[in-house]
């Protein structure tokens, strides 16, 4: 069974079980960086994280050590919050085809990578 922009609502599926949802993990987060030009003299980077499975996963926590931009990041969609870990989407949910995009411009192209999310499975 396909559902296309099915939404995850918690008070429509206490009590049932949706057939055909799988579990996922951190490995269904994605992350691409891709460099599209520069900016005061630092490469800027356009950075697309999207969920790959088809329950969403919310409080998404990237590991991003070294992370400073040049130019300013909405930081509704990555925000810094120490220890070299930053907030994507403010915490809220990424749907199944759901994309995060936003750009920063550093001196070098900082790794990020999934570290944690909280899972909303059925």
């Amino acid at each position: 069974m396909i559902w296309k922009n099915f939404r995850y609502s918690p008070s429509k599926f206490n009590y049932i079980s949706v057939v055909g949802l799988s579990k996922c993990t951190l490995s269904d987060l994605s992350v691409t960086q891709t460099a599209v030009g520069v900016t005061l003299s630092a490469t800027e980077y356009q950075v697309s994280i999207s969920n790959g499975c088809n329950c969403p996963q919310s409080h998404v926590v990237f590991q991003c050590a070294g992370f400073n931009s040049i130019l300013p990041v909405d930081q509704n969609f990555f925000k810094p919050t120490g220890g070299d870990q930053c907030l994507v989407n403010n915490g809220e949910p990424i749907y199944d085809g759901d994309t995060i995009n936003f750009n920063y411009a550093s001196l070098f192209q900082v790794a990020l990578s999934p570290l944690s999310s909280q899972i909303a499975c059925s």
